[in-house]
């Protein structure tokens, strides 16, 4: 019992109140009542036993886990989880002893001069990795962006399979657009993808890239000094946090239940238990002092293009991540600034746009404009060729299938109908072209002439007309008379005679 209480008992007993009558007053029994009156007012109580069980068997854990900045809650659960000795004493007991502990591991290391920031002005990012047992799967790495507040501790994890450049602007564009805006500076631990070296007078040597991603979002990045591990501190223990708090004891079925119980996680660390260094809920704390100190965030990860440099080459394209883009043969041997988005890809000239592709997912892949190489064209009429059937054969809704067909069906003389398929492509639009490809198909049509007769025929015949009928419409040559020619010129083409 605390002093200020004896001290009350005995002073609600001068005034003559009866022994019951202070136990109804202050909630304690008559037999409490009783000994604190005997007892000096300041008498110090020894601890229970409880205090010893928890240095006989958790001390070394305990100090392992504060340097690892686990919060005294999730120590209690872990002692209590013990195998060997699961820990069955109060929690009060077990916070007491953990904060004496505490005090004996800052003064067995060196002095660390702690600093608090103001409202909004430093996010802490860094990387993780584990291995990740799912249910009857091999291990597999994940890896996990962390960023948290230094001053309201909200937190932000995401899992990604990857460390890149372009993974981690994704991840910080969507930290940004979870906290609601953009805070002053963000600091790291020396990522590879972030800073490149250290110059002359050891500074960071920034990532090109990257440097210029927080110039136009409007931060300052922050290296911590790689012989200054206190610095870094933070930043690492945030990694250790998510290790410790999230993923220790856990199995997962799939990566999307990890995502899904990393996000109910979050839900608990942000929004209902209270911070220990702070005391205070992240969420609260964040909303109320750190949200209107944030900088407006001007992009976000769907619209925010990474800025490559890149040298066109001879061929008329850039590379990046093995694919290649065109454009106009004119800048062949400039460097042009090309823009990354999650689904296009920009290209820019003298702040020109010259360019403008959907981004490919695969591999080795070309994606070409035919327009860009068209000075090209009275040269190399074969490349145009090939360049408008690489577009048309690109095209769905049944486009690219027609297109193989007639091309097969044409193959020694294949220019007059890629290049008019082309030209109705450019006239009359996608939408339009798979329509004529489509009615030509259901009828085993193939080539320029019908299509353009079917788009000449403002009256289309009904639906249960015969080829036959169609034929007399159009004044074309019957399909089966096409190919025989075809297969003709392939007996001649192999020697065979006509």
């Amino acid at each position: 019992m605390k002093k200020v209480k004896r001290s009350t008992i005995k002073c609600l007993k001068k005034c003559g109140n009866s022994i019951s009558e202070i136990a109804r007053l202050t909630g304690h029994t008559r037999k409490t009542v009783r000994r604190v009156l005997q007892e000096p007012t300041d008498k110090e109580y020894q601890r229970s036993n409880m205090t010893s069980i928890v240095d006989k068997h958790y001390k070394e854990d305990i100090k392992r886990w504060i340097r690892e900045d686990i919060p005294v809650k999730r120590m209690c659960e872990k002692a209590r989880e013990d195998e060997d000795h699961p820990y069955e004493g109060s929690t009060s007991n077990f916070y007491d002893r953990v904060r004496k502990i505490r005090k004996e591991v800052e003064n067995e290391e060196d002095a660390v001069v702690r600093f608090e920031t103001l409202p909004g002005e430093q996010l802490q990012v860094d990387w993780g990795e584990a291995n990740i047992d799912y249910d009857e799967d091999e291990e597999k790495t994940e890896y996990f962006f962390t960023a948290r507040m230094k001053y309201s501790r909200y937190t932000y994890v995401e899992v990604r399979d990857n460390m890149k450049l372009e993974t981690l602007i994704n991840c910080i564009l969507h930290a940004f657009e979870d906290l609601g805006g953009v805070p002053w500076s963000l600091s790291f631990d020396n990522m590879k993808t972030v800073v490149t070296g250290i110059d002359e007078e050891d500074d960071p040597v920034w990532n090109e890239t990257f440097f210029k991603f927080a110039t136009e979002l409007g931060f300052h990045p922050i290296a911590c000094e790689p012989d200054q591990p206190n610095q870094k501190g933070s930043v690492e223990n945030l990694v250790k946090y998510v290790k410790n708090n999230f993923l220790a004891g856990r199995i997962f079925s799939d990566r999307e239940d990890m995502e899904k119980r990393l996000e109910d996680w979050l839900v608990k660390v942000n929004e209902e238990r209270e911070c220990q260094a702070t005391e205070r809920i992240p969420a609260e704390l964040l909303e109320e002092r750190e949200a209107e100190e944030l900088q407006p965030l001007n992009a976000t990860s769907g619209d925010y293009g990474l800025l490559r440099y890149l040298t066109v080459t001879r061929e008329g394209t850039v590379h990046y991540q093995t694919n290649e883009y065109s454009v106009p043969v004119e800048l062949i041997g400039k460097t042009v600034e090309t823009r990354i988005h999650p689904d296009r890809v920009r290209i820019y000239h003298e702040g020109k746009k010259v360019a403008d592709h959907p981004r490919s997912s695969g591999r080795k892949e070309r994606v070409r404009e035919p327009e860009h190489y068209e000075p090209t064209f009275e040269k190399k009429p074969r490349a145009q060729v090939m360049l408008y059937r690489e577009k048309l054969l690109s095209l769905n809704h049944g486009i690219s299938d027609y297109v193989e067909k007639v091309i097969r069906k044409n193959v020694a003389n294949q220019r007059p109908h890629v290049v008019g398929m082309y030209d109705l492509l450019e006239e009359h639009g996608q939408e339009k072209l798979a329509e004529l490809c489509n009615r030509c198909a259901d009828r085993n049509l193939y080539g320029i002439d019908y299509l353009e007769a079917y788009l000449e025929d403002d009256n289309p015949e009904d639906e249960n007309s015969t080829n036959q009928q169609e034929l007399t419409l159009t004044g074309l040559p019957d399909q089966g008379e096409v190919d025989r020619d075809m297969s003709a010129y392939e007996r001649l083409a192999k020697g065979g005679g006509s």
